[in-house]
């Protein structure tokens, strides 16, 4: 608090040395008064009584200090520059009251009239002490009220530029936090996806089980057993039930919260780099990016695009084992369908795995240090979201220069 009152305090002293004389040479016109304002909307709440109890004798002193090095003596210089103790005192006493009274908050054009009201009584309050009743001059009073109105416009100015500023932060810090809710939806949309598919093969297995259980009731010498089965088709039966309710009410939760109309793929596209180039910074990696969009189409399928493009971008930062990689994404229109190009220059994939990369659970990335090894499902979810999902087809090539993926998609399907 100490070093506040300071620095502010000497701001004001310092500000105050910049002026001009409207009236006479003793009357000096400064703009240091707008920081008490100023230190209100940058600061918030501050000790604006002991800086005026600091600045009005300070400035006076001050000038005083100037007045003594230019003529060598302190004579006259109570006379020129003490009453400006008092228009210090007056405005940063009614400044503080003021503030106070709107919480140091203006949120409001109109509460700078106030502020041009104060600074009209703190500029009368000085010249009363000097001219007395010769200060209510009609010229006199138009110079006081004109000096108020500016010195407030840019009281105004100040604020309305870091309103500003506050606004433009605040509207990146929401695109920012947008972006990332779009993309955790957009996983949650895969998981949900992943989950559905699952569902089937729980109804399988409780369907196998119950078969099992028919072929061994009616042995005398397997009962245990085949009670067993039954038991364990009962499970199942719950299992599924409790874990459709789960999918069910995940997918209510995420159609009820989407409003989103859709996105054209420059947008989508340009989002992921961001997000991806993040990650690629987590891990010392950096990727140049060629980006050429010859259809910009708009569709209201960001999520499942989102999720297509996330995995294989992903995918080629992981396995590249340089700290550089290039990544290329082309879209193009053909007739009925959208052909979208993704290709990056890693080390490849081997020949001997490329007839199961989309086979879930098939993965090559294994940490050989902790033996964990990927759960391999992201290009498995890709086929499944293009194939299924999106009604389209994929492909890829790959040799020990890179890998390119090349995505069909019917216009149908995706347009708007």
């Amino acid at each position: 608090m100490k070093r506040k009152i300071f620095f502010c305090s000497v701001l004001i002293i310092f500000a105050a040395q910049f002026n001009i004389n409207l009236y006479n040479s003793d009357f000096m016109i400064a703009v240091a008064v707008i920081l008490f304002s100023l230190f209100a909307f940058i600061l918030g709440r501050y000790p604006i009584l002991p800086i005026t109890l600091i600045v009005a004798p300070g400035v006076f002193l001050s000038r005083a200090l100037f007045y003594f090095v230019q003529t060598g003596t302190i004579q006259g210089s109570v006379i020129s520059y003490g009453p400006e103790i008092v228009f210090y005192l007056v405005y940063g006493i009614c400044i503080y009251l003021y503030f106070n009274k709107i919480d140091f908050k203006l949120t409001k054009s109109y509460m700078l009239v106030p502020i041009v009201a104060i600074d009209y009584l703190a500029n009368l309050s000085e010249l009363l002490l000097r001219d007395g009743i010769n200060t209510f001059t009609l010229q006199l009073q138009i110079i006081l009220l004109i000096v108020a109105i500016l010195r407030t416009i840019l009281i105004g100015g100040f604020w309305v530029g870091l309103e500003y500023q506050n606004f433009s932060l605040l509207k990146h810090e929401h695109a920012q936090r947008y972006k990332k809710l779009l993309i955790l939806i957009s996983r949650l949309k895969s998981e949900v996806i992943w989950m559905d598919k699952n569902s089937s093969l729980i109804e399988k297995t409780m369907s196998t089980s119950y078969k099992l259980y028919e072929q061994l009731k009616d042995r005398d010498d397997l009962t245990a057993l085949s009670e067993e089965a039954l038991s364990v088709a009962k499970d199942i039966h719950e299992v599924k039930k409790e874990y459709n309710l789960i999918i069910r009410g995940i997918s209510e939760a995420l159609n009820s919260s989407l409003k989103d109309e859709g996105m054209n793929i420059s947008k989508i596209i340009q989002m992921l780099q961001e997000i991806i180039d993040l990650d690629a910074k987590g891990s010392n990696k950096e990727i140049y990016w060629e980006i050429k969009i010859d259809y910009d189409f708009y569709t209201n399928k960001q999520y499942y695009l989102l999720s297509i493009f996330r995995n294989l971008f992903n995918n080629a930062l992981e396995a590249t084992e340089d700290g550089t990689l290039n990544i290329k994404f082309t879209s193009k229109n053909q007739e009925d369908d959208i052909i979208l190009y993704i290709t990056d220059n890693g080390s490849g994939i081997s020949d001997e795995y490329m007839e199961y990369i989309f086979n879930p659970g098939f993965s090559t990335k294994i940490n050989y240090s902790t033996g964990e090894v990927k759960r391999g499902l992201g290009l498995s979810l890709v086929c499944d979201l293009v194939e299924k999902e999106l009604s389209g087809k994929i492909s890829v090539t790959s040799n020990s220069t890179g890998t390119t993926f090349k995505i069909i998609l019917p216009k149908k399907t995706l347009e708007v």
